[in-house]
């Protein structure tokens, strides 16, 4: 009778997850992708766009990174009203703001409008990230999760991957309906994000019980694990200001932010490094910036099944960013376009599939409004290594010349992470009652 009810439930975990992958995580890659996209377009706009509006480096570098400033300050803020309005609302407001602003970036005149607009696109996107992964986990069972975050993740290089080479081609349009290449680019990849943003009001749930496509069957099942996770999760009482005083949630923090600085500061200056070391066009540069995303992209599923299989989540994450500082390192001392390609493609496969593990560790201490909280500090301060990733690359390339010099301060904030992420840890569960 156990072993029949054990094969009974197995059979029922298949089909939940698989179900959930079909109809939640799918949807939620969609968005990510052209998330990623709105960001990221700026690195092949300014192929063009700089020369066209006389900016320097340091001005590209700065507005790269006054994104994330919007993104940092209302993160926070954006989580706790997803947690009191819901995923639904949130997420398709987030997405439908984000991509009108992000059409509205074609008006770009100068240094002022083109801050401006960075920083309102920081303020649009926040809360989309972490709310994400908050409602991940509102689904996801832990067994699942680290698989399920990783696929949603590899979006992030798919987008780069697929989409670099199609802005690419956007921007060789120059003249189409009367725009240059670089707007062209921007109201070509804003559509997408708000026509997603309508779909997503009407398409979310806001719990498991309110889904139509699982059985009663599946339902009690998923509700069963999810609940015996929270009951088990050492500091699910928290209220969501105690989060803040956890050091793991700062601990976490840091290395988003190393990441964020690999990521951002690679993501924004490949397509100019690699044109620097040999790329003959535009175009040919920005389709050679898709084979680090492809590489990061295969990297980050295989890191996070065997995270999920073998449970042994910081050993994976020590590696990754330890391989990740390496590759940076490889970055600055080799001048040829094959070995820088095969450096960029280390280091970032090594920052993404770090990723995916190290959500594991707030979501497995927090539930409820602590979780919402502890995921969008630990999005919304990391992500400010966005912010410090393009500006070393501007600064250094303003200053040598040559974009590739700016990767070996990038590859010490990444060694960095490596060490400190050797001191991860979930707290044991007596610690709520003194914290309460």
């Amino acid at each position: 009778m156990a072993v029949t009810k054990q094969i009974i439930n197995l059979n029922t975990e298949q089909i939940v997850i698989r179900k959930l992958n079909t109809r939640i995580l799918i949807f939620f890659m969609i968005c990510y992708f052209v998330s990623i996209l709105d960001r990221a377009n700026i690195s092949v706009a300014s192929l063009t766009m700089n020369e066209a509006l006389h900016f320097s480096p340091a001005v590209y570098g700065f507005g790269a990174g006054i994104f994330f400033i919007g993104y940092f300050i209302f993160e926070v803020p954006s989580n706790i009203i997803l947690g009191k309005v819901g995923a639904r609302v949130w997420i398709a407001r987030i997405m439908f703001t984000w991509g009108i602003v992000t059409i509205c970036m074609i008006f770009i005149q100068g240094i002022i409008s083109f801050f401006s607009l960075r920083f309102l696109l920081g303020i649009a996107e926040a809360g989309f990230y972490p709310g994400v992964i908050y409602y991940l986990s509102l689904f996801y069972p832990r067994t699942h999760r680290t698989k399920a975050i990783g696929l949603f993740q590899i979006a992030s290089p798919v987008s780069l991957m697929i989409g670099t080479p199609l802005v690419g081609l956007i921007l060789s349009l120059h003249g189409s309906l009367g725009l240059q290449g670089w707007q062209l680019i921007f109201l070509l990849t804003g559509i997408p994000a708000a026509l997603l943003g309508i779909i997503c009001f009407f398409y979310l749930k806001p719990s498991v019980s309110q889904v139509h496509w699982l059985t009663t069957t599946e339902k009690s099942w998923l509700n069963d694990q999810i609940d015996a996770e929270k009951k088990a999760r050492p500091l699910g009482e928290l209220k969501f200001y105690q989060v803040f005083r956890e050091p793991q949630v700062w601990l976490a923090t840091f290395l988003l932010f190393a990441i964020n600085v690999g990521f951002n500061g690679a993501a924004f200056w490949i397509p100019q490094i690699i044109k620097s070391v040999g790329a003959q066009s535009n175009l040919v540069a920005s389709v050679l910036s898709g084979i680090p995303y492809f590489v990061a992209a295969v990297s980050v599923v295989v890191i996070s099944r065997y995270s999920d299989k073998t449970g042994k989540r910081k050993v994976y994450i020590v590696s990754c960013l330890l391989a990740s500082g390496a590759g940076f390192l490889l970055g600055v001392i080799t001048g040829h376009i094959v070995l820088t390609i095969i450096a960029l493609s280390i280091a970032t496969a090594g920052l993404l599939s770090a990723m995916p593990p190290i959500w594991t560790y707030p979501i497995a201490m927090f539930s409820g409004v602590a979780a919402a909280t502890a995921i969008a500090t630990i999005n919304s301060v990391g992500v400010l290594g966005g912010i410090v990733g393009p500006n070393i690359i501007g600064f250094i390339t303003n200053k040598t010349g040559n974009p590739s010099a700016g990767l070996a301060v990038v590859s010490i904030v990444l060694f960095a992470g490596g060490i400190a992420s050797l001191f991860l840890r979930i707290p044991k569960r007596q610690l709520i009652g003194k914290v309460q």
